[in-house]
């Protein structure tokens, strides 16, 4: 069995406005993107945080995927 390591530079963290279950919904048509592996949005977090791994998008890819659906978006460095 292959065990796959996961490269930190794949794993893209943002503070977004998603507010809600109904807005993280609202954004699994753009997120379940085939070049997204995993992503999730903290709803507890204060900032909301939004995290997708991806070896091949990068951070202004989300960002302008998220704000197509009408999200702030701002990486987190």
């Amino acid at each position: 069995m292959t065990v796959q390591t996961l490269n930190p530079d794949h794993v893209l963290v943002f503070k977004t406005s998603i507010k809600t279950e109904a807005d993280r919904q609202n954004l699994c048509d753009v997120l379940n993107h085939r070049h997204i592996t995993d992503w999730n949005v903290d709803l507890d977090d204060c900032d909301k945080v939004l995290r997708v791994v991806s070896c091949t998008l990068n951070s202004v890819h989300i960002i302008e995927m998220v704000n197509q659906k009408g999200y702030l978006c701002i990486e987190l460095t």
